[in-house]
């Protein structure tokens, strides 16, 4: 009963979303725009590949955590 609710809810939610965006497109479009330009410093910085060094690639190759000296669940 609960789970039928909750789908319930989600796909009014979804309606009235797809709803508003029918309405006015050019308006959503541009704060998608906006708020993904504000935002794509931060993502690129955490997507970004990171310089490791030799002797850390081969931690991350046997499962370790490049950054400590000691292997996991020492």
């Amino acid at each position: 009963m609960t789970d039928s609710l909750l789908l319930i809810a989600t796909m009014i939610g979804v309606c009235a979303a797809a709803f508003m965006v029918a309405r006015s497109p050019s308006f959503w479009v541009g704060l998608v725009e906006i708020v993904l330009g504000q935002l794509r410093p931060h993502i690129w910085k955490i997507i970004k590949p990171k310089n490791f060094t030799k002797e850390q690639l081969d931690k991350i190759a046997k499962g370790q955590d490049p950054f400590r000296g000691r292997p996991k669940g020492e």
